[in-house]
């Protein structure tokens, strides 16, 4: 807890240089005079470079607390963001608090509050009984701000892209210039159970050793309008559609077939997903998931556990909603060209 008594501009000013993603450090700033259940977890998502389409809000899942916050901590998870930083919460209720801490417990984030009034009897009811430090020196807080929070694996698992506006213009709203990788046939015998991504992997080639069955994608190809679509998918707020979408940009799938997609589809470490048939498990493929979607599909894995959903579930189980329409609209907002159920992966033809 940092104590800025006189709200002072160089203690805000500390916390907002502190942000800092590709670091695993996010500093959240709480939306004032907004009664939105779900609007602390909403900045929280802002933070994270996520974007929110117009539609999202006003009764959608981004208003409803539980989503919502589950949304923010799959992402939190997914880009290894060890460290968050919240000012004014001199201004925040009991009930936000307690999401904060609801957070903290989830995620087993560092969780620095910048208070920025005198310390009040409120704030000591709050403080009482957790663990804590409180600091009122504007040079140990800076310390505090920035120090490292501890290994947090590479910069490019947790990059969360800041470049580009999420609006999209009528002349370039089909970007997805990326072929659909056909993967490789995963055959089993005659009524053996339909196994998952880890199963279909050969012998002593799993991803945990560095191995992958099949050749690695390009991670980051540097076709200008590949990056423009990677960074539009980052920006994807609800984890479930932005890992569906990369799904589609990877397999060329539709709707109906990504839906069949289960939690156990996915290995561990997002480096393979297995996709099914439309009417048998005989030939289930397995896709290798390149670099850039990894974040993404780690996002939809965390997402599928903490709403404690079983592996044998739907890894995507929002994307069949209104007819698909909701997928189809954040697909057209991005640029991806979603496969329309009377498409095949083998007729699809990737935009130019």
């Amino acid at each position: 807890m940092i104590v800025d008594r006189d709200d002072h501009r160089a203690y805000n000013a500390a916390a907002l240089n502190a942000h800092c993603p590709a670091a695993g450090r996010v500093t959240v700033q709480p939306t004032p005079a907004t009664t939105t259940v779900a609007s602390l977890a909403q900045d929280l998502l802002y933070a994270l470079g996520k974007r929110l389409l117009p539609g999202d809000g006003y009764g959608t899942w981004a208003d409803s607390l539980q989503p919502a916050w589950d949304a923010a901590a799959a992402w939190i998870l997914a880009h290894r963001i060890e460290h968050v930083i919240v000012t004014r919460t001199d201004r925040l209720t009991h009930r936000r608090w307690a999401q904060l801490s609801s957070l903290q417990t989830r995620t087993g984030i560092r969780l620095t509050m910048v208070w920025h009034a005198p310390p009040t009897n409120a704030l000591t009811a709050l403080l009482a009984g957790l663990p804590h430090q409180v600091i009122e020196d504007l040079e140990q807080a800076r310390c505090i701000l920035t120090e490292p929070a501890g290994d947090t694996g590479s910069a490019q698992a947790r990059r969360v892209p800041q470049r580009a506006a999420w609006a999209v213009r009528e002349s370039d709203a089909r970007i997805a210039v990326l072929a659909p990788d056909r993967g490789v046939v995963v055959t089993r015998a005659r009524r053996a159970p339909c196994a998952g991504a880890d199963a279909a992997l050969p012998a002593g080639h799993t991803p945990a050793a560095g191995a992958v069955p099949v050749p690695e994608a390009d991670a980051e190809p540097g076709h200008p309008l590949a990056e423009e679509l990677f960074t539009r998918l980052h920006r994807v707020a609800h984890p479930v559609y932005a890992g569906a979408l990369a799904a589609a940009v990877i397999t060329g799938l539709d709707i109906d077939r990504l839906a069949q997609i289960r939690g156990v589809d996915l290995d561990e470490h997002a480096c393979v997903l297995k996709t099914h048939g439309r009417t048998s498990h005989h030939a289930c493929r397995i896709h290798p998931v390149p670099g850039w979607a990894r974040p993404l599909l780690l996002a939809v894995a965390a997402h599928h556990q903490l709403s404690a959903r079983p592996v044998s579930a739907a890894l995507f189980p929002m994307i069949t909603m209104r007819g698909g329409n909701e997928l189809t609209t954040h697909a057209d907002a991005c640029g991806v060209n979603l496969a329309r159920r009377a498409d095949t992966p083998r007729t699809r033809q990737p935009s130019r």
